[in-house]
């Protein structure tokens, strides 16, 4: 019975017990006692058994975590419950890739909803491009979110030919499936990467066909954030009066679902908007409501463009050098990330 070994490891403390995130138990090893736990392994002949059930364990928690991730639901939660277990997954993704099964590698990694959050994007582009190349005929399901997740770190690593490149393969192959939800998504990835190439008339076109087919599909979290990037994209093409609407539709979306990361990055699209137009104790609140959303999930990426907008809504009203001050933070808290 596990549950006795369990229980038979923490009485003589060789394990110890620790509340999760989420509230569930946890357990935890001394590093002298899992390396000779290695190695007791090693000589038993059943590793490879144990790695590659720990390895399909760590696949079912992903892709459970995906398909709630897709569906918008519990998006704080699931990244309580999945933070802990990054330790777990490099050791999945060396299995599968030196088991030669990179269709596997594609589906662990097909989470984008999490990657997006988390600052991981090197490396899983690093086990995404590996994977797309050695598994071209992968499942297209599989591997149209893995472009789509491919399309997603490129464009945040600022790599905008790769991501137009990822973006129009997933695309064309999401147009093939027929499925709205993957198309919607092919679109929405295909408008960030033409963003991210400072190509805002193609980005706006795309994000409309996706905000087009997101809207039939009833995952309100995903059709929120089209809207909003649509939105942005107006921002930043000057036309504030339309962005507005479009971003305040996609942020009562996103509080109605609970999408904390969508609502940190909308919340800070929409205080640039009223920084434009002149509302600055407006564009402070967002800005701090962002900040105290993405600090809750963890998104530094989101809280340091937020704490970085509050620079601007300093210069604005007239104060250089606490917008100096906000931006040499902004500046150093990047570099020690």
């Amino acid at each position: 019975d596990p549950f006795e070994g369990v229980a038979s490891l923490l009485d003589k403390s060789l394990l110890r017990q620790e509340t999760g995130a989420d509230g569930e138990p946890r357990f935890v090893m001394l590093e002298t006692l899992r390396e000779f736990a290695l190695e007791q392994l090693a000589t038993s002949g059943e590793e490879a058994a144990i790695r590659g059930r720990h390895a399909v364990w760590c696949l079912a928690l992903t892709e459970a975590v995906g398909l709630d991730l897709e569906a918008g639901r519990a998006q704080a939660a699931w990244l309580a419950r999945l933070d802990p277990e990054l330790d777990n997954v490099p050791a999945a993704l060396a299995w599968f890739d030196a088991a030669d099964e990179p269709a596997n590698v594609l589906r662990l990694l097909a989470i984008p909803g999490f990657w997006a959050v988390r600052p991981y994007h090197a490396e899983v582009r690093n086990w995404l491009e590996s994977a797309l190349h050695a598994a071209p005929d992968a499942p297209a399901p599989i591997r149209v979110k893995a472009l789509f997740a491919a399309a997603l770190t490129t464009s945040f690593l600022g790599d905008a030919p790769a991501a137009v490149a990822y973006a129009e393969e997933g695309l064309a192959l999401a147009r093939e499936l027929g499925d709205p939800l993957a198309l919607g998504r092919a679109h929405f990835a295909a408008g960030l990467a033409w963003a991210f190439s400072d190509n805002l008339a193609r980005a706006a076109v795309a994000y409309e066909e996706a905000v087009s087919l997101l809207r039939a599909t009833g995952v309100p979290s995903w059709e929120a954030m089209a809207l909003g990037e649509l939105g942005d994209t107006r921002l930043m093409t000057g036309d504030v009066a339309e962005a507005v609407p479009l971003l305040d539709e996609a942020l009562a979306l996103l509080r109605r679902v609970e999408n904390p990361f969508g609502i940190a990055v909308i919340l800070g699209e929409r205080a640039h908007a009223a920084r434009i137009q002149g509302d600055q104790v407006l564009a402070s609140r967002l800005f701090a409501e962002s900040i105290a959303v993405a600090a809750e999930i963890s998104s530094e990426r989101t809280l340091l463009g937020a704490v970085a907008g509050l620079a601007g809504v300093a210069l604005a009203m007239g104060q250089p050098e606490r917008a100096i001050r906000i931006l040499s933070a902004v500046e150093a808290a990047g570099k020690s990330s």
